[in-house]
């Protein structure tokens, strides 16, 4: 019940039925704090999480190593990487699962260069990366935008036979699109043998990303004939590829498109049709847009804001 109430995003009915069975006399595992821990992933949510840290130290369960990657990721994710490092520090036996969550952590906030200069100590401490070791350290070359380092996580991966995954393989798309070099991005897309929907859209968004929006179009109309079904990621990179009134056309089909496949209007996607239809010069449909919105946040506002504004 505890698993399926985190599961589902309800962590104070998982926190409730915890004191419920503390009360009853149970004894939690490992496997309960896990559960509890995995479910606290933002930083409105720290307080909860260091209410179930004070119930681990209690419980005996500080030592156990599925417990302590579980903290070190509860609290990379509420945006406290101190405490994250230091749960990192007094893990006894750190594992790959350990190592992978101190390097997740730092790319996720930013640290970048602490996430490379783990990987380091890693690979001294003979423990090796797993494919979720290697997407994360892709991430913080991304986000550093150190080409170089980049293409080094490249030739590790070919070395160690982690070129086959898919997951990396999209991971490293990613991060030649991020560090500016969309040609090595795209040698890697028309290499592999097997693509899912996260490889057309990372490819087409560093094409959008680096403006080149003929290639953007060739991709997607490539990723329909291959019969791959585009997803709402897929159709916002094509309307941020609509920027100008000779684009009113296409940006139209892919709101067809939108209509046609059932596809729901979430409020960031939303968003971007709006912004389509004021840079293309349609305030009118722009207007349409942000009044069928069923929801709106800062961006819709400021989408049409701009949208008259840039209209005149």
């Amino acid at each position: 019940m505890i698993a399926g109430y985190c599961q589902c995003g309800y962590i104070k009915d998982a926190l409730c039925l915890y004191e419920r069975m503390h009360q009853e006399g149970r004894k939690p595992d490992h496997v309960i704090f896990v559960c509890l821990l995995s479910a606290i992933e933002r930083p409105e949510a720290l307080e909860q999480g260091k209410q179930v840290h004070a119930q681990i130290i209690k419980s005996g369960f500080q030592s156990d190593a599925s417990v302590g990657n579980a903290l070190v990721t509860m609290y990379s994710k509420c945006d406290n990487i101190e405490d994250a490092c230091n749960i990192f520090e007094s893990i006894p036996e750190r594992n790959v699962v350990s190592w992978t969550a101190m390097i997740a952590g730092y790319t996720q906030n930013g640290y970048g260069d602490e996430a490379l200069n783990v990987m380091c100590q890693m690979l001294l401490a003979g423990i090796k990366p797993n494919d979720i070791t290697i997407a994360s350290v892709l991430s913080a070359c991304a986000n550093l935008q150190v080409l170089e380092w980049g293409k080094q996580v490249h030739a590790f991966i070919i070395k160690t036979g982690h070129d086959f995954d898919l997951f990396v393989r999209n991971s490293q798309i990613t991060m030649y699109a991020d560090c500016g070099s969309i040609e090595d991005a795209r040698l890697v897309f028309d290499e592999m043998h097997q693509r899912d929907v996260v490889s057309w859209n990372v490819i087409i968004a560093g094409y959008a990303q680096h403006g080149q929006d003929e290639n953007v179009w060739k991709l997607f109309f490539r990723m329909q004939r291959t019969g791959m079904k585009a997803d709402e990621f897929t159709l916002a990179c094509l309307l941020s590829a609509c920027a100008c009134p000779s684009d009113l056309g296409k940006g139209k089909q892919v709101h067809a498109h939108i209509i046609t496949a059932g596809i729901a209007l979430d409020v960031s996607l939303a968003n971007t049709l709006a912004t389509m239809y004021a840079q293309c010069g349609s305030i009118h449909d722009a207007g349409l847009v942000f009044h069928e919105m069923p929801q709106r946040d800062v961006v819709s506002w400021n989408a049409m804001i701009a949208g008259y504004a840039q209209n005149g």
